[in-house]
């Protein structure tokens, strides 16, 4: 127990040094989007809740976007989205 204390009290320090994803509000196709970017290796992940109360988590990677709305899976080309 004692020998894993420096490897747990450095994985804390790196979580808590790690900054908390700012929260990001768009509009698409009539609907408001609360959501909050962040990035996980090369992908980017976007997350939140539409104005109707549907869950989403997108996962951009490249040139495409792929995910997930109110369990209905969505995919797309950036392009489309902007």
């Amino acid at each position: 127990m004692i020998a894993l204390l420096p490897t747990l009290l450095l994985s804390a320090t790196a979580t808590q040094a790690a900054p908390a994803p700012a929260p990001t509000i768009f509009e698409h196709d009539g609907q408001r989007y609360h959501a909050v970017d962040f990035r996980r290796g090369a992908d980017r992940i976007i997350r939140g809740k539409r104005s109707d109360g549907a869950k989403f988590r997108f996962v951009v990677r490249g040139d495409r976007v792929t995910g997930m709305v109110d369990g209905q899976p969505v995919a797309f080309p950036i392009a489309d989205a902007r």
